[in-house]
């Protein structure tokens, strides 16, 4: 293992010349989440103008702090991987997030279907980013790398949470 101190943490505990493939896709993924956290960062709040129910606007903007901690979360990895911080479009979020809120706005008239529509989307994003995590951290413990996954770890449980939140306020909205 190189100790050159030019080198990254990372480069330290994982020798990328050996699989600049493995990296390039895990970098590509940390590109996708930090531009779908901060896409969320601006969405989210137009969702919370349009959603009626109180509990749900207060969750939307719950969600948007916590969503902000992720963006710190992967700014901390680029840091770590000795990358510029920069994000890569995900188009696969892109679009379940235009579609949700297109469907709120529609429906912005009644406001349990608006409100339903909302949660809905919430949900497939949060259900999206855990499966983008779970297979970001799977490689961050590949490369022995303890601190990433830490950071995703803890990203990960908290979109286990909210997603779980969701779920069962839509339960409670729709009855």
């Amino acid at each position: 293992m190189n100790t050159d101190s030019s080198k990254s943490e990372f480069n330290l505990d994982y020798e990328l010349s050996d699989h600049p493939d493995n990296f390039h896709h895990f970098l590509n993924g940390i590109q996708n989440a930090y531009w779908a956290e901060n896409i969320q960062l601006k969405t989210f709040p137009r969702w919370a103008l349009l959603a009626h129910s109180q509990e749900l606007r207060k969750s939307v903007l719950d969600y948007i702090l916590m969503t902000a901690g992720h963006v710190q979360h992967i700014e901390n990895i680029f840091e770590i991987l000795a990358q510029k911080t920069r994000g890569k479009i995900d188009t696969v979020l892109k679009d379940v997030m235009q579609k949700s809120e297109q469907n709120a706005e529609n429906r912005v008239i009644m406001s349990t279907t608006a409100d339903s529509v909302i949660i809905k989307g919430l949900c497939e994003i949060a259900l999206y980013q855990i499966e983008i995590y779970e297979k970001l951290n799977a490689m961050a413990k590949a490369f022995n790398h303890q601190k990433i996954s830490e950071l995703i770890e803890k990203t990960l449980k908290e979109e286990h949470e909210f997603f779980r939140y969701f779920q069962k306020l839509r339960e409670r909205i729709t009855k």
